[in-house]
């Protein structure tokens, strides 16, 4: 976990940098040059394709979440694939999309021409349709682990309000950047209102879900050694013990794999 947060924070980090050093070479060192505007620099398509690669492996940690909670069910292979070929098929196009700006870094034709039209658009489609896609099947399979106990049943639903919360964020601000590369290609570059700011909401609401992990455990009040919750475990019934311990054990896997 501690190496998937610091992947995060490198990539965000050069991101950052990637998009610093493009609007530099916009507005200082094209400065009084307008054919500088004219050609992306070379740390545009870097920066796309960091952009990709961040929202390719958020989702696909959360695929790997999904895997691990469908646990020995049947459908939890279709589930996993079908959501790795729609994050794996946004990526491609935003791979076709950082080759096209290489070999055409003229602007605005470098998102002129037939083939970056159709990737430039279908990138960020396929991105929402995956996070939609990872977000019902999450709050589902989180649905499914019922418990009879109310702070483990309280956890559960804190869960799965943290994922939907950030898959209607990420998935509208793929939509918006889909919308309005359709809508205003030619007339400028609206779309990248929020092409530029996705990946950022990608890392925070991810590292917010990863942080809700500690308040929430601690809230349950388990047993480091047992994992079993204080509250629900009744001494004098040894049944109670054992359910209690099996529901705050999943409970506590819950909060991990999230």
């Amino acid at each position: 976990m501690r190496l998937f947060v610091c992947l995060l924070w490198a990539l965000d980090t050069a991101t950052t940098a990637t998009h610093v050093e493009t609007i530099w070479d916009f507005l200082l060192r094209g400065h009084g040059n307008p054919l500088a505007l004219t050609v992306m620099p070379i740390a545009g398509p870097i920066e796309w394709f960091l952009a990709a690669t961040i929202v390719v492996i958020v989702q696909l940690y959360y695929i790997y979440t999904i895997w691990k909670l469908g646990g020995e069910r049947s459908f939890k292979m279709p589930l996993a694939v079908v959501a790795t070929l729609l994050s794996l098929l946004s990526y491609a196009f935003g791979i076709q999309v950082v080759h096209l700006i290489v070999d055409h870094p003229a602007l605005p034709g470098a998102f002129m021409n037939s083939k970056a039209k159709i990737a430039s658009f279908v990138q960020p489609l396929l991105a929402a349709i995956a996070d939609i896609y990872i977000t019902v099947a999450l709050s589902l399979l989180l649905r499914r682990e019922r418990s009879e106990f109310r702070r483990t049943s309280s956890l559960l639903r804190k869960l799965t309000i943290y994922i939907i919360n950030r898959g209607v964020l990420t998935a509208v601000m793929q939509s918006l950047q889909a919308i309005l590369f359709a809508s205003y290609r030619s007339n400028g570059f609206y779309w990248s209102l929020f092409a530029f700011p996705g990946t950022r909401v990608y890392i925070v609401s991810t590292l917010a879900v990863l942080n809700a992990r500690n308040p929430n455990r601690q809230g349950m009040g388990f047993f480091p050694s047992s994992g079993e919750h204080t509250n629900d475990i009744q001494l004098d019934d040894v049944q109670t013990q054992r359910s209690t311990r099996m529901y705050s054990r999943q409970a506590l896997d819950l909060t991990c794999s999230l």
